[in-house]
């Protein structure tokens, strides 16, 4: 998450998903309805430039002194 490579992590229930797959469920719903109330929300072009520049901006390395 730190390197921009994702966007988000869903938070697993105790013990994992496994153990409780309704709340894993909901979990998934919740994030995955907040992302489209953001991205829902832009204008197409807008989207689609800050989705090209996140891609393209993989691999990028900082170099520090």
């Amino acid at each position: 998450q730190q390197l921009g490579l994702i966007q988000e992590i869903v938070k697993e229930s105790f013990g994992g998903a496994h153990r409780d797959p309704q709340q894993t469920a909901l979990n998934v719903k919740a994030a995955v309805q907040a992302a489209l109330n953001v991205y829902g929300a832009m204008p197409v072009k807008t989207l689609l430039e800050a989705r090209h520049e996140r891609l393209m901006s993989y691999g990028h390395v900082a170099l520090s002194a």
